[in-house]
């Protein structure tokens, strides 16, 4: 089709086009959220033999990406952890992880994170330092290797559905939603 509008067959104009014919510009332009690099596939787990102390974390992001929530879930307990985030950046992501488990008191009791290769977690080696643990990531588009955070984020959004905008929910809305799953 693009061929017959370049060769102007039916009369078709590039001036009609979207870009008026000229190829959308990706060059130049960086992602500010960090880069994950020589991090653990979930296949270098050693030694799991329960599920006690493993937790999932995951973003579920709102409205135009605008807002966003950072979840924790305790893989045996399923013990759900939720908090807003201000910005979805790597940093911000790190300071909300550092309260969750302040304010929990699960510094040491992490055995491991288990995540995806989502951006906002690049600093993953801090929360491991922090958190005296270890953090693994999925591979690339696999959810289902992290199936019971993928499942409480579906039922976070019975409760906040997609197109939610989570800057005009409150932190003890969020709180509330979650203690129906505990």
């Amino acid at each position: 089709m693009y061929k017959w509008i370049r060769l102007g067959f039916y009369g078709f104009l590039k001036q009609n086009l979207r870009h008026r014919g000229k190829k959308y510009k990706t060059k130049g332009k960086f992602d500010n959220r960090g880069k994950l690099i020589n991090f653990k596939l979930i296949w270098n787990i050693e030694n799991k033999v329960s599920n006690v102390g493993w937790f999932e974390m995951d973003t579920v992001v709102g409205k135009d990406h605008q807002s966003s929530n950072l979840i924790l879930v305790e893989q045996s307990s399923k013990k759900y952890f939720a908090i807003k985030l201000e910005n979805h950046t790597a940093n911000e992501v790190f300071e909300k992880f550092k309260d969750i488990v302040i304010s929990n008191n699960l510094i040491g009791k992490i055995k491991g994170i288990i995540t995806d290769r989502g951006k906002e977690f690049s600093e993953w080696r801090e929360m491991e330092i922090f958190a005296e643990t270890q953090v693994y990531f999925c591979d690339a588009g696999s959810p289902q290797q992290k199936p019971l955070i993928e499942y409480m984020n579906s039922e976070l959004r019975h409760w906040f559905p997609k197109g939610t905008d989570f800057n005009n929910v409150s932190q003890h809305k969020l709180f509330f939603s979650v203690l129906k799953y505990d």
